[in-house]
């Protein structure tokens, strides 16, 4: 799960339109003010340029660097992202977000050793970082480690109670273990947290299918695709259970709004 770049006050980046431009110079401050304001408003690409006028004029900001990779990333530029958050370390050692944020992009680079490293350092660096252990808790159910997941997504729940997501990835881990009833408790915490969230009830619905509960993982399915009309993975599931059910008007209906979604509808 991955932090937007912070932004400044936005009073700050209206100044340059004003005075800076009067003068025709501008601060790598401003840049950087204005930098951020782009990617917050989801414009990496006119983010990063502004990132590098900032850093043109100031190479010593370790956040310019971290904010410029974390634009970097929102691109899909893994290798680049990896290579401002090295720079950011480099000039700041103790900087928790950058070493998490290289956790981040090591693992969509297929490095999960990687990642699992650059997390560890964030959780050495700050103890009480809910996100690093929870990134930390992903990382290690990619290598198959689902003990060592689970207990970074306890710390992760210990640390920040409403953590949705770490409810939701704990309770795949202990379906993975096969714990139906335990991740069914985890589900239910995460749907309490956000009804609205359609993976809590699509995953409680796979958990209660695997306990033979039919009428219960379809109505938890049939919730999933009502919040997400698009959820193709939620009415592939469903057509098995109705058809499990012995409702094959439904399962057939199902699985004719998998085709629409997915186009192979004749």
């Amino acid at each position: 799960m991955k932090p937007h770049p912070r932004v400044r006050c936005l009073t700050l980046f209206l100044l340059p339109l004003c005075l800076p431009a009067l003068h025709g110079q501008s601060t790598a401050a401003d840049y950087l003010d204005r930098a951020n304001t782009k990617a917050a408003k989801g414009d990496p690409a006119g983010a990063i340029a502004d990132y590098d006028r900032a850093i043109a004029l100031d190479p010593s900001q370790s956040e310019a660097f971290y904010d410029r990779g974390a634009a970097k990333e929102a691109k899909g530029d893994h290798n680049g992202a990896v290579a401002d958050y090295d720079q950011a370390i480099r000039l700041n050692p103790k900087f928790p977000k950058a070493f998490n944020n290289r956790g981040l992009a090591k693992g969509a680079k297929d490095d999960p050793e990687g990642a699992i490293a650059d997390f560890d350092h964030a959780i050495a660096l700050d103890p009480n970082y809910a996100i690093a252990f929870y990134n930390r808790g992903r990382a290690k159910k990619t290598m198959g480690d689902l003990d060592g997941a689970i207990a970074d997504y306890d710390h992760a729940i210990a640390l920040k109670s409403d953590f949705t997501l770490a409810y939701i990835n704990r309770g795949v881990a202990k379906s993975a273990q096969d714990q139906p009833d335990a991740a069914i408790s985890d589900y239910d915490r995460a749907i309490a947290l956000d009804p609205k969230f359609a993976p809590a009830f699509y995953n409680r619905g796979v958990a209660k299918e695997a306990k033979g509960n039919l009428a219960g993982a379809i109505d938890d399915l049939n919730q999933a695709v009502a919040i997400d009309p698009g959820y193709v993975s939620a009415y592939k599931k469903l057509a098995t259970a109705q058809r499990k059910q012995g409702n094959e008007p439904a399962a057939k209906a199902a699985e004719a709004m998998v085709a629409k979604l997915t186009g192979k509808g004749k």
